[in-house]
């Protein structure tokens, strides 16, 4: 990965504090939210789409995930990420996603959890009642997604470890797969996938992230 973390640059940070001169709704603390991490993540390859940032690697996709809870004061923000195996979705769909259409179809993820709970900590919540929670959330942000995110969407993007935790059974299977049934049918599609892969798909992938 050649783009590293950055501080909170000083334009978006006054860019936070002159915004608005009084209380914000929560829907424009969301969508202010939205858009400082946008550049965050830009300078590793992620492309913002509505409430998900994406970064295309030929056979995945890496996906972080910003949910908002709305209250009637504050907002909490909760951050889940996932990857895509273009292939495994594509053997899973005729199964579990015969009903949906395309287009939601490319939104699935194959495996996926929330920061907190990839912690041990239990569900992260941000809470934020003003622009300068705002601020404070995206640098918090920066460090969680620089030193945690990326380690867990490296680990989640090799089929061989996912194959190896998915028979296991444990924990960790248990967190990336927690919909009934899902882990069976993850595993069931990456052992009928990588049967027939060519051998050097994984370097193909690595060279194309840089």
């Amino acid at each position: 990965m050649s783009a590293r973390w950055v501080g909170l640059p000083a334009a978006e940070a006054r860019c936070v504090r002159r915004r608005v001169k009084g209380p914000m709704s929560t829907q424009r603390l969301s969508d202010l939210v939205l858009q400082l991490v946008a550049p965050v993540l830009a300078p590793f390859g992620f492309v913002r789409a509505q409430q998900t940032f994406r970064k295309e690697l030929g056979d995945q996709c890496w996906m972080v995930h910003l949910s908002f809870v709305r209250h009637r004061e504050d907002v909490d923000v909760i951050c889940d990420f996932a990857v895509r195996h273009h292939a495994i979705q594509d053997l899973l769909r005729p199964k579990r996603y015969a009903k949906i259409s395309d287009r939601e179809f490319r939104t699935t993820a194959t495996v996926g959890t929330e920061l907190g709970n990839y912690l041990g900590q239990g569900q992260r919540r941000w809470s934020i009642r003003e622009p300068a929670d705002v601020a404070a959330f995206v640098t918090d942000f920066q460090y969680c997604f620089s030193e945690h995110i990326l380690h867990g969407l490296e680990a989640l993007s090799e089929l061989t470890q996912l194959q190896e935790a998915l028979e296991r059974g444990d924990a960790w299977a248990r967190l990336i797969c927690p919909l009934p049934g899902q882990a069976t049918a993850v595993l069931e599609a990456i052992r009928s996938h990588r049967a027939h892969a060519p051998s050097n798909q994984r370097l193909q992938r690595r060279a194309s992230r840089g």
